[in-house]
C-alpha cells in the first residue's frame, strides 16, 4: 500500500473527470489508512469536481479508510460552500471533528 497523495490535475471538469471517476476505486484500494487528494494544481474546475471529490469521500470511507483534501484553492472551497458540502470536504482532525488549519493560496487583491 501507497501513502502518496493522489495528485488532481490542473483541470477538473465534465470533459476531464471521467478517467479520474474510473481511476479513482483503485487509488483508495492503494492508498494506507488515509486517502489524501491533493487540489493544489487545480486552477480550471466545474460543479463536477465537487461531484468528484464527494465520491472519492464515499470510496474512501466504505473502505474504512479516511479521506483527507489538501491545499484546496479558495475559489474551489467558495463553490463548495455554495452547495452547502464545504464542511464534507475540508480536513478534520481524527479526533474531534474539529477543522485542521491548512494553507491556502494567497491571492493578490
Amino acid at each position: 500500500m501507497s501513502a502518496y497523495p493522489v495528485r488532481l490535475p490542473a483541470i477538473v471538469t465534465l470533459h476531464t473527470c471521467a478517467i479520474l471517476i474510473a481511476a479513482l476505486p483503485k487509488m483508495v484500494a492503494d492508498a494506507d489508512t488515509v486517502v489524501q487528494f491533493d487540489a493544489a494544481a487545480v486552477c480550471r474546475f466545474d460543479s463536477v469536481a465537487i461531484s468528484l471529490l464527494l465520491h472519492a469521500r464515499r470510496l474512501t470511507e466504505a473502505s474504512g479508510r479516511r479521506f483527507e483534501l489538501l491545499s484546496a484553492p479558495a475559489d474551489f472551497l467558495d463553490l463548495a460552500s455554495l452547495y452547502g458540502v464545504e464542511d464534507l470536504l475540508l480536513p478534520t482532525s481524527p479526533q474531534g471533528g474539529e477543522r485542521l488549519p491548512f494553507s491556502l493560496p494567497m491571492r493578490d487583491a
